[in-house]
């Protein structure tokens, strides 16, 4: 406590030169400190960016099947979740990343006496995203029709609530509801819409290839009438899953890009003959683009401030230095050794850098959170990786080198040079320089953040 007590009276008495030192410690460790916080909480507003404006192949995949709609689901599901669950490194993983699936079965239903040709369609949670006029199909053989469906304008004779429709393979459908045409730019349709719906246009995203859309717009059913169709009735068996992009983190993109390759090369899957669809390998290399396009100017922005900030520290503490000559002599004329006079010489400016080392990372941290609150994503945290201080610990491990530097000659001095020179060193340069060094070194800082 009686040394420490003594370096700080030290420092009150050295007031102008303490000033200046921890003022450079403070901009170095704040200057090493913004870039990797600003740059990490960019990473992530970039992921998110990315991955909301893309579209619903770039932030989610679609596997398909064909065959008897009767059995065809429960094991593809289960197929394509237990592969999903290996590509991401287990289940747990794969639930949190994505949302759960959206199931359907779509085949198609022939009314004899009309001639035409009607998508049949489960699809899970449809009717929450249909405005129906009358009741949601819930039991085996209930549909729900189109409004085109009940119009003159589409059939000689229109359809009606309640009505029986015969259908062969389908024996008789009754009509609980009606409802009308979806906005199908909606992700929960993942780009299934136009061979839904007749009248629609793809949604965006959507590709124009693929079968031609449908005459009449697709009667949803409950999930039994598929269960009971005849083995001889065939479908296809669909699952669009989506990215919780707001779970997403730049930890998980490596992990996820390679889970998501694995998964579209996934021979299990081709052998069973499953095709996969997704676009999300290919927004994620954007990601990693937009990445590298910030990491390098946040890199010589933040080297270029911090070289002039270690020339400060060095002409501080060579004044520091000097200003402590007499003391150092008599530390000498006591028997101290080389080592221990730097020791003793550089106590003062090693506990000034100490001091700042956690404050510039504060406040580097503070002036990171709110650059981010104006030109990141809304709702971006902005955390203090451990990368901000072991940078911050470089900055000021690089400002105690050049304390060593600074010191070094002093201490080399003979004690009677150094009692010559003992307090005209500082006088000769005065404060100006250091003063312009630390105002540049400031708007570097800025400069860094702007």
């Amino acid at each position: 406590m009686t040394r420490l007590a003594g370096v700080i009276r030290g420092l009150l008495h050295r007031g102008g030169s303490t000033v200046m030192i921890f003022a450079a410690a403070l901009v170095a460790s704040a200057a090493a400190a913004t870039g990797p916080v600003y740059y990490a909480a960019a990473r992530t507003s970039i992921l998110h960016d990315t991955v909301a404006s893309t579209s619903y192949l770039g932030r989610g995949f679609e596997a398909n099947v064909t065959g008897a709609v009767n059995r065809l689901m429960n094991p593809f599901e289960a197929l394509v979740r237990d592969e999903l669950g290996r590509d991401l490194g287990g289940r747990a993983n794969a639930g949190r990343l994505f949302a759960p699936p959206i199931e359907a079965l779509e085949t198609n239903a022939l009314d004899i006496r009309r001639n035409a040709t009607i998508p049949l369609v489960w699809r899970s949670g449809v009717c929450a995203q249909l405005q129906i006029r009358g009741s949601c199909p819930s039991h085996r053989n209930e549909v729900v029709i189109s409004s085109s469906l009940s119009s003159s304008l589409a059939l000689h004779h229109p359809w009606r609530i309640g009505q029986r429709l015969r259908m062969p393979s389908w024996g008789t459908l009754t009509i609980t509801g009606i409802y009308t045409p979806p906005d199908i730019s909606k992700d929960y349709w993942f780009g299934r819409g136009p061979s839904y719906f007749a009248h629609e246009h793809p949604a965006a995203g959507a590709s124009l290839q693929g079968p031609p859309p449908p005459l009449f717009d697709a009667m949803f059913t409950a999930h039994a009438t598929m269960a009971a169709a005849p083995a001889t009735t065939q479908g296809t068996a669909v699952t669009d899953n989506s990215l919780r992009s707001e779970r997403l983190s730049a930890a998980d993109v490596p992990r996820l890009l390679n889970g998501m390759n694995a998964l579209l090369n996934s021979e299990r899957l081709t052998e069973q003959q499953v095709i996969v669809t997704s676009d999300i390998p290919a927004t994620l290399g954007t990601v990693e683009s937009g990445w590298n396009a910030i990491a390098v100017p946040i890199l010589l922005i933040t080297a270029q401030l911090l070289v002039p900030v270690w020339l400060l520290l060095f002409l501080a503490v060579r004044d520091a230095a000097e200003a402590r000559g007499p003391e150092i002599a008599l530390a000498k004329l006591r028997g101290y050794g080389r080592w221990r006079s730097i020791v003793f010489g550089l106590s003062e400016p090693v506990l000034l850098l100490g001091l700042a080392l956690p404050a510039g990372v504060l406040i580097g941290w503070a002036a990171a959170a709110a650059l981010g609150h104006v030109l990141l994503r809304p709702g971006t945290p902005v955390g203090l990786p451990p990368l901000a201080w072991a940078a911050a610990a470089a900055a000021t491990a690089g400002g105690l080198t050049a304390m060593l530097l600074a010191a070094w000659q002093t201490v080399r001095r003979p004690v009677v040079d150094q009692w010559r020179r003992a307090g005209r060193r500082a006088a000769d340069r005065g404060w100006v320089l250091d003063a312009v060094l630390l105002t540049g070194a400031v708007a570097g800082l800025l400069d860094l953040v702007l």
